[in-house]
């Protein structure tokens, strides 16, 4: 029986959120980061933006597994924080984690 709720479950959750939730750790801090990157980097329209650019795609590449699945990740981040913060906090997040991101 367990097996077969976690079917259902693997049924009913989006292909692109089952992505973002399969990173951990590291990986799972790659994701954030090259998510928050990319989305600033629309925002902003300068070198920071152009750094920011560059740095979620390099994370982009260091996430494990295939492309299609990093890809599909990040957008599924990406989304997530464009709809669940405000530019104020957007930009306040990036700030914070710029710095940390690898």
């Amino acid at each position: 029986m367990p097996g077969s709720l976690a079917l259902m479950l693997a049924l009913l959750v989006p292909a692109p959120v089952q992505a973002e939730q399969a990173h951990v750790g590291r990986a799972a801090q790659l994701l954030h980061c090259a998510a928050l990157m990319m989305l600033v980097a629309g925002l902003i329209n300068n070198e920071t933006g152009a750094k920011a650019f560059r740095a979620g795609r390099l994370n982009l590449r260091r996430l494990p597994g295939p492309m299609g699945e990093r890809a599909s990740a990040v957008t599924s981040r990406y989304e997530r924080l464009k709809r669940g913060l405000p530019l104020p906090r957007l930009m306040e997040e990036f700030d914070r984690i710029f710095p940390d991101c690898p």
